[in-house]
This record gives C-alpha cells, sequence and structure tokens, in this order.
C-alpha cells in the first residue's frame, strides 16, 4: 500500500497541542505494534521485508487487500484493546491510568489520542510508521515483556499471590522490578538488526525513560517499554 498517499489524506489537526505525551502515545502504538506482530506471526513463513509490510498493512489497514487498521482496534476498544477504555454515561472513552500509572490527569479518544496521533512514527512529522519502525517496536516489547513475564512469576508462592495482594500490588511488584533490572542493566530501544534508524530520539527518551536517575525507589508514574501491551496480551 502506498504510504505516501495516506499521508496526504492525515490531517494536521490530528497532530496538536491537545495530543497525549510522546511516552503515551508510544505505549499505545506499541501495543498495536505486539497485536500486528501475533497476527502476522500466525501466518504462513515469510522473509523479513514481507514481514514488515505484512505488519504495516496490518498496522494502518490495506482495503485493497481487505485488511482493517489494527489502530482502529484500539482506538474502539475492540478485540484485545477491549479493556483499554473506560467509558462514561455519553460514551466518551478515557486511557485507564494502569497503562500509564497517572492517576491526575485524562487522556479522551478522539481527543488527546487519536488514529492520526498514532499512525506517525513520532509526533513531529506526518509520515506514517513504517513496517520497519512497527517490528522494531514490538520486538523490543516482546523483550521486555519476556522479562517482567519473569519477574511476575516471581511474586507467585505455590500458584498464588501473597495474602493481601490485589491487581495494584502484582503492577507495583512488576513494575519495581523491572525499574530495578533496566537502571543496573539497560536494555537499548532498537531491535535485534540494529535498526536504530527507525526509532526517534525523543520519543523514545519520553517513552522508554530508560536514562532514568540513580536513585533506588521507582518514580510512581515510570513504566517500561511495551508496558501496556504487556498488560492487554
Amino acid at each position: 500500500m502506498d504510504s505516501s498517499a495516506i499521508n496526504q489524506s492525515m490531517s494536521s489537526s490530528t497532530r496538536n497541542r491537545s495530543t497525549a505525551p510522546a511516552f503515551v502515545q508510544k505505549q499505545l502504538q506499541t501495543a498495536v505494534a505486539v497485536g500486528t506482530m501475533t497476527y502476522v506471526y500466525g501466518l504462513e513463513a515469510m522473509k523479513l521485508k514481507q514481514v514488515q509490510q505484512k505488519l504495516f498493512d496490518c498496522y494502518h489497514g490495506n482495503p485493497m487487500a481487505g485488511m482493517i487498521p489494527m489502530v482502529g482496534d484500539l482506538m474502539k476498544g475492540e478485540n484485545a484493546y477491549s479493556e483499554l477504555w473506560d467509558r462514561s454515561e455519553d460514551g466518551q472513552a478515557t486511557l485507564k491510568s494502569h497503562f500509564i500509572q497517572k492517576n491526575d490527569v485524562l487522556y479522551y479518544a478522539g481527543t488527546h489520542i487519536t488514529v492520526g496521533s498514532l499512525s506517525t512514527s513520532n509526533q513531529s512529522t506526518s509520515m506514517l510508521a513504517d513496517g520497519r519502525l512497527i517490528y522494531s517496536m514490538a520486538q523490543n516489547a516482546l523483550k521486555h515483556g519476556k522479562k517482567a513475564l519473569s519477574i511476575e512469576m516471581d511474586a507467585y508462592v505455590d500458584g498464588k499471590l501473597p495474602s493481601g495482594w490485589n491487581d495494584d500490588d502484582l503492577d507495583e511488584h512488576i513494575l519495581d522490578g523491572m525499574w530495578r533490572l533496566l537502571n543496573s542493566n539497560p536494555v537499548l530501544d532498537v531491535d535485534d538488526d540494529k535498526h536504530s534508524e527507525d526509532v526517534d530520539d525523543n520519543d523514545d527518551d519520553a517513552a522508554a525513560s530508560q536514562a532514568a536517575p540513580n536513585v533506588q525507589e521507582r518514580p510512581l508514574d515510570w513504566v517500561f517499554p511495551g508496558w501496556a501491551a504487556y498488560l492487554l496480551f
């Protein structure tokens, strides 16, 4: 699918001052990327460039191939993304706070988070996220997810969580463990093929927060790259 044609049709109003911060956008973009990777890995084996093209088509949609954009699923809270949003009585959707660990601000679907804001490679360009970037985000999230799963499993004793624990306690356990791990042994936000040119440095700094201060305690609003995807998948 010709990405330039889609780029030209995107309204600049989707990238304005009201959009959510870069780290929020990157968390959600990564959640879409993981969803596309889950779909593509279920298909027949193909070469990397073909995988990346499929990821692009799945992420952004391809009417000629009958593919609906998965970014639209996220915005509507459908399929794997059904737990992403809180909905008010008037139907407005706001991002659930535990996906970004921020309780003092609301991000509205269609205002702060839009198909347009999640479709570009970063907030300073109108260029669509390409297949290589989508692949890189998904791979990065999966690497972090494996480490997070190991930390989560350490919380269980004889298959049960400690007495009195709830989901919030488990989230804090995972995030605290990842904070310590990433500060002692940073994980670069690039894929195994070292496609560093595909990842915008400014967005990564905002999203990953891996150049964190050398402190003992995790900032309450810190999350690792792929945290939202980890909760959803």
